[in-house]
C-alpha cells in the first residue's frame, strides 16, 4: 500500500469514526421520509453543536471541492445543506448563493439570494446524498434560470441512487464518503458487529 492510499485509508476511518462517536450515525431501524424503513441514520445536524468535529467535517469538504472545482459559486440545499454549504464558501472565498424552495412574494421576488448572472457555474452542496430527488431538483431549476451545473458535493452517499439519477442529467456527485466505506471502516476498527455491517451492506445493495 502506497503512502498516498495509507492516508486515505486513515482519513476515511477518521471520518467514519467521528461520525460514529459523535452519534450523528446510528443503529437500529429508522423510518425514512421516503417511507423505507432503515437498519442505520445519519444526522449531520448533530455536528451543529459539536464545533471541532464539524470543524474537522467541513475542512474535508472544502478539501475535496477546493481539488475537483474552481466553480465560482456554491449553492446550498435547503435545510442541513445550507450550513455546510455557508461554511466552504466562506474558508474558499467563493460567492454563497441561497436557494429558496418557494419564490419571494415581495420586493424583488429572487429565487436565489445573492448576485450572479445567467451562465455563471455552481457546484451544489448537501449534507446526505440518498436518492437524489432534492439535489436533482434544484440543480434543474437552476439550471433553468440560467446558472450551470454540473457538480453536485455531499459529506456521505447513502449509494441509494443519487449518483446514478445525477449522471443521467449531466450533474457528477461527488462524496467525502459514502455508507460502504464507513460501515467497512467501522467494523475493521471494531465499533460495529459483523451483523450491523451486513445488515448495511444488505440494506445498500437492494436499494440502488
Amino acid at each position: 500500500m502506497t503512502n498516498q492510499q495509507q492516508n486515505k485509508k486513515f482519513r476515511l476511518s477518521e471520518i467514519s469514526s467521528l461520525l460514529y462517536d459523535s452519534e450523528s450515525l446510528s443503529f437500529g431501524k429508522y423510518m425514512l421520509s421516503s417511507g423505507v424503513q432503515s437498519p442505520y441514520y445519519l444526522d449531520l445536524g448533530v455536528l451543529y453543536s459539536k464545533p471541532e468535529s464539524f470543524k474537522k467535517i467541513t475542512f474535508e469538504l472544502t478539501e475535496l471541492i477546493n481539488h475537483k472545482t474552481s466553480d465560482e459559486h456554491i449553492v446550498g440545499i435547503p435545510l442541513r445543506g445550507l450550513v455546510y454549504a455557508i461554511s466552504t464558501s466562506y474558508s474558499l472565498k467563493r460567492k454563497f448563493l441561497l436557494f429558496r424552495k418557494n419564490i419571494k412574494k415581495h420586493g424583488t421576488k429572487n429565487m436565489i439570494e445573492g448576485k450572479w448572472k445567467e451562465g455563471d457555474e455552481a457546484v451544489l452542496i448537501d449534507d446526505v446524498a440518498s436518492s437524489g430527488s432534492s439535489l436533482l431538483d434544484i440543480a434543474l431549476q437552476a439550471q433553468k434560470i440560467g446558472l450551470k451545473i454540473s457538480k453536485a458535493f455531499v459529506v456521505v452517499d447513502r449509494c441509494q441512487g443519487a449518483k446514478e439519477k445525477l449522471s443521467e442529467n449531466k450533474i457528477e456527485l461527488i462524496s467525502c464518503i459514502d455508507i460502504y466505506m464507513i460501515s467497512q471502516s467501522l467494523y475493521e476498527l471494531g465499533k460495529i458487529s459483523k451483523v450491523e455491517y451486513d445488515q448495511i451492506v444488505s440494506y445498500s445493495k437492494s436499494k440502488k
